[in-house]
């Protein structure tokens, strides 16, 4: 998820698509209509002003929660950065006796059919403990000439749906949105629900590539200076989206936009969001820049046929990043951004991870919580300990004639499988799963590997007949 080729960050979503030819879909008429303008004209020193107007047209509620999200990227601050806080007012502009709740929450009592809240955001994300050199890539930023916008740091949602949502952005002189939202009469709207709460916009000087596979349109869009960088190798993006979407049977939403913003760091990261995905390569990772975005971009893809809006539970984050960077690794294998001795070196590298963050005791079942986004030995064992158990899942899928792990992920994953369900199932029904497919004996195997301390024995266990040959 984070920095180097296994640290990877889990969060994606499946946009809504256009059946064709025409049909009428009645849809829950919004209780709630939100505008935004966000005021970026002061440039990159000073706060994003805000002004929401918000409207309830079916009447008003009893009372209206309105929230940022409390967690949008790795590193996530402990409250807003907020530089002016909140200032309800009526049509007319009288105040209105708003109630903060919390450091992300505020709540009006009674409100008003319509009515004004102003706030002022700083941008200043990437000065942040623990971000430099780490997260910096899905962090939002403006610089002199372009920056990057992330609705969850800037949009303050009312808690109540159906919602309609609009954003207007006024920019600088010769700024414009790079065109990943739909625009209706000069206003952007979010193609779901959750691009408004988590999602990335480009604006300014941004360039774009775009790719095609079945049912699917993919955009790479760059930051000044990162096409130059990145742009021979960035076509390995498609390579590996059309390969996973080939193994999927289906495009897990019609259209997404890879993003490379400006980021002084090392090694490389990524982390989908709604619509939209950031990636970066450090100057070290350019040898390798096909390899890196190969596998990078194969495992940020596959998190998209995964839910958003119902995170996983804990004890599934070994499955939901650890499973993900193995099929991640065969699709950059299939596509040859990376070789066998490659995948080979890899799982080396994640068994001595193993051997050094042993000492935790940790299951992989027990990783996957709040330690987890502290680094260290929980973050490792899910990733590496992940990419091990994947790998022995694999194995015995194939010795019992199940098609491998791509054709269980495929089960799992697909629309109306256990992955869609809400709430995401958890260990349980993961290791009934398995048991129908490679039999109870390696399913009692499994849940020991998943529920007792993952240590190098765990991890030798997982590669001693070493990996299968691709499928």
């Amino acid at each position: 998820m984070r920095t180097g080729l296994l640290l990877l960050a889990a969060l994606a979503a499946a946009l809504q698509g256009c059946a064709s030819p025409p049909t009428r879909v009645d849809r829950p008429a919004a209780l709630a209509e939100a505008d935004y303008r966000l005021d970026l004209q002061a440039g990159a020193s000073a706060p994003v002003e805000v002004v929401l107007e918000l409207r309830f047209p079916h009447g008003t509620p009893a009372e209206v929660r309105l929230s940022f999200a409390r967690r949008y990227a790795f590193v996530s601050p402990d409250a807003p950065l907020l530089a002016a806080a909140p200032v309800f007012t009526d049509a007319r502009g009288r105040p209105l006796a708003a109630e903060a709740l919390d450091p992300f929450t505020w709540r009006l009592r009674q409100p008003p059919q319509r009515f004004t809240v102003r706030y002022a955001v700083r941008l200043d994300h990437r000065d942040l403990p623990g971000v430099a050199g780490r997260d910096e890539y899905e962090q939002p930023y403006l610089r002199a000439g372009h920056g990057l916008l992330s609705t969850a740091v800037l949009l303050l949602l009312p808690e109540l749906g159906p919602l309609a949502c609009r954003l207007r952005l006024e920019l600088p002189p010769g700024w414009a949105p790079t065109p990943v939202w739909p625009e209706v009469d000069g206003w952007l709207v979010p193609p779901t629900p959750l691009a408004a709460r988590n999602d990335l916009l480009p604006v300014g000087r941004w360039e774009s590539d775009s790719f095609e596979a079945a049912g699917f349109v993919g955009a790479v869009h760059y930051a000044p200076g990162q096409r130059l960088r990145i742009g021979a190798s960035a076509a390995v993006l498609g390579e590996v989206a059309r390969q996973l979407i080939d193994w999927m049977g289906a495009p897990p939403a019609p259209r997404f936009g890879f993003l490379s913003p400006q980021v002084d760091g090392r090694g490389a990261g990524g982390s989908p969001k709604s619509t939209t995905m950031s990636l970066f390569l450090g100057d070290d990772a350019l040898p390798r820049a096909r390899g890196f975005l190969a596998h990078l971009g194969a495992h940020e893809f596959f998190h998209l046929w995964g839910r958003k809006d119902v995170p996983a539970p804990d004890e599934m984050r070994w499955f939901e990043e650890g499973v993900t960077d193995w099929m991640a690794h065969r699709a950059a294998l299939e596509v040859g951004g990376i070789g066998l001795e490659d995948l080979h070196r890899e799982l080396g590298r994640a068994r001595r991870a193993v051997a050094a963050a042993a000492g935790s005791g940790l299951s992989l079942a027990e990783a996957g919580g709040p330690a987890f986004f502290e680094g260290g030995d929980a973050y490792q064992l899910c990733y590496s300990g992940g990419l091990l158990v994947g790998t022995w899942m694999d194995r015995e899928l194939t010795r019992a004639g199940a098609g491998g792990l791509i054709a269980f992920l495929r089960e799992w994953k697909r629309a109306g499988g256990p992955g869609t369900e809400a709430p995401l199932p958890g260990l349980e029904r993961l290791l009934d799963s398995f048991a129908a497919r490679a039999g109870g004996s390696a399913a009692a195997e499994l849940r020991a590997l998943l529920t007792a301390p993952f240590g190098a024995d765990q991890a030798d266990a997982c590669t001693s007949a070493g990996p299968l040959p691709p499928q």
